[in-house]
């Protein structure tokens, strides 16, 4: 998902298939003010602040796994951003603190109403 700081957003829903290609859907909406409010709440946390990814994150990678899933974000603090990547698999089974409240606010956000853009090829939410 992608958000803007007006609250715009971009969701891509789909799978992974074979040699990293995804087969994909492009959605868009917009969140409320209180989304936001709650979204911004969850991020200033101390702890999703000190969240510190390592610079090889996912050592899964190149392990086979049936069913992963993957917290990527990139969040914009004053001049910097904050790159925050983790994998719950086989071989990671818990979310640092913090990141399970953020699922649970994503996994609300990203049932409510939204449309299809079929203009929009999945491009994994990147900000262009």
């Amino acid at each position: 998902m992608l958000i803007s700081p007006a609250g715009e957003f971009r969701l891509e829903k789909g799978l992974a298939i074979n040699a990293g290609r995804k087969k994909a859907k492009v959605f868009i909406a917009s969140l409320s003010s209180e989304q936001m409010e709650s979204l911004r709440a969850l991020l200033s946390r101390p702890q999703i602040l000190s969240l510190n990814t390592p610079s090889k994150p996912g050592v899964s990678y190149g392990v086979p796994t049936r069913d992963a899933d993957i917290f990527a974000a990139q969040i914009p603090r004053g001049e910097k951003i904050q790159s925050i990547y983790f994998i719950q698999d086989d071989y990671h089974s818990k979310w640092p603190p913090g990141l399970k409240d953020i699922e649970k606010w994503f996994l609300k956000v990203s049932g409510q109403k939204r449309v299809e853009d079929k203009t929009k090829q999945p491009n994994n939410c990147a900000a262009l």
